[in-house]
């Protein structure tokens, strides 16, 4: 017996030998085991070769390991202290998740993870960046190829580079550095939640249907702070802040989607059952002194919508758009709040319900089937039709949106007394909660925004 499969052969050794020894004994088949217990494994990049996989001989390559067939579903594989470069995890599928996670207390460093053709691996507690003079090896630091499928991506910390928490000191030359996107999932059933990214250009991108981007945090951003581009896509919870703009003028978005053709290519097919739900998105928070403050856009889809569901967001921004969607059928915008994040103004950030013509078809279609109720905007416009598919229903629209909260520069975002907001929503359409999980409505009616207060 090799001391590199020794684990493996150990731990499988009674589901061999028990139940023939049960039968030899006259105990028959009633005391058969249940399923063998997952295993613990460790891996240390200072290991030498040759480890077993314990504690006091672990295994050296994670990405090796993971591949070689001694890992199973449902083991856990914990990374002692060390600086474990650049991973790139190859074919390893397993039915139940593996963790892969730091061991208690372990100081663990990536300069970047990509999966590829890799399925069932949830990867959870890492701090990735490159580390201060390391050749820039990739675009977006931690990456999931479209041939993996459920992979989990859980409370990482991402920076684009070691000091990506003093994003707001960076010079030209730092965002220029730093340019690298967060974290991108391109497979189906995928999910990053939990997680914290500074100084990034684009923050958590999804592309494969049923993706789950929930309760992430995306500070100083360059790009677009969300995207997700596959069908029954969940983006619930997540915070973004403080966006700037560095070289060229470009549209930057707090979350954005368009809907993909056959052929991979922008603005054909059609995104189905996305869900937008609980998420802050701030231009900047604090003191605009910032000398790369940019104008950001709030939630932007564009391409074929069905099935669109958009319900108590927060959008402090400055750009046109505050939720914006093109070419929807079947939709519901519901309790969301929307200020300009530089004062009053006329009518930025709106809601806007455009029509909208695929690549290479005949004809359009304006929004059909939609539902705008219960949000506070600056305005709310329906395309060219007059709205003709669109029922508004307890919508509040003023140009200073902001005087109606308690203290929206500091981020309480709640209606405030004597704001004409509170019990003033439509009860028939209003989600059951608020953006915080309070039950709406408190009162006799829903408040009007993503906030229900007493």
């Amino acid at each position: 017996m090799s001391g590199r499969n020794e684990p493996r052969i150990r731990r499988r050794l009674p589901d061999l030998f028990l139940p023939v020894l049960l039968l030899l004994l006259g105990g028959g088949l009633a005391a058969l085991p249940g399923p063998v217990a997952a295993g613990v494994y460790y891996v240390s990049p200072a290991a030498p070769p040759g480890g077993d996989g314990s504690r006091d001989a672990p295994w050296r390559d994670l990405a090796r390991v993971l591949t070689s067939g001694r890992v199973s579903g449902g083991d856990e594989l914990r990374l002692l202290d060390g600086e474990y470069g650049f991973v790139k995890v190859g074919v390893a599928r397993f039915s139940e998740p593996v963790l892969i996670a730091p061991a208690p207390g372990a100081r663990v460093h990536f300069d970047a993870l990509h999966v590829v053709n890799a399925s069932g691996l949830i990867f959870r507690g890492l701090k990735i960046w490159p580390r201060p003079g390391a050749k820039r090896q990739v675009r977006t630091l931690v990456r999931a190829y479209a041939g993996s499928s459920r992979i989990r991506f859980e409370r990482l910390e991402v920076r684009g580079r070691e000091d990506g928490r003093n994003y707001r000191q960076w010079r030209k030359e730092d965002w220029r550095e730093a340019r690298a996107g967060g974290i991108l999932i391109q497979g189906p059933d995928s999910t990053v939640r939990d997680s914290t990214l500074y100084g990034v250009f684009h923050g958590v991108q999804a592309s494969g249907a049923r993706a789950r981007l929930v309760n992430n945090r995306v500070f100083g951003f360059d790009g677009d702070g969300l995207r997700a581009l596959g069908d029954f896509s969940l983006i619930r919870g997540n915070v973004v802040r403080d966006c700037v703009e560095v070289d060229t003028a470009q549209h930057d978005d707090g979350f954005q989607s368009w809907s993909l053709g056959p052929d991979g290519r922008p603005d054909g097919g059609t995104v189905t059952g996305l869900v937008i739900e609980n998420n802050i998105i701030e231009e900047w928070r604090g003191p605009r002194e910032h000398p790369f403050i940019c104008s950001l856009q709030g939630i932007f889809m564009k391409g074929y919508l069905d099935d669109l569901l958009v319900q108590n967001n927060v959008l402090s921004v400055s750009a046109w758009h505050g939720i914006t969607a093109y070419g929807v059928k079947g939709g519901r915008i519901l309790n969301n709040t929307l200020i300009n994040a530089r004062g009053p103004s006329g009518e930025r950030p709106w809601i806007g319900l455009f029509g909208f013509q695929l690549r290479g078809a005949s004809e359009g279609r304006g929004p059909q089937l939609v539902t705008v109720a219960n949000n506070l905007a600056h305005a709310v416009r329906t395309g060219a039709d007059g709205g003709a598919g669109v029922t508004l229903l307890g919508n509040r629209v003023v140009s200073d949106t902001a005087a109606l909260l308690v203290d929206p520069l500091n981020g309480d975002y709640r209606p405030r007394p004597g704001s004409g907001l509170i019990d003033a929503g439509d009860g028939r359409v209003a989600p059951r909660q608020d953006i915080i999980g309070t039950a709406r409505p408190l009162g006799a009616r829903p408040d009007i925004g993503a906030y229900e207060i007493r």
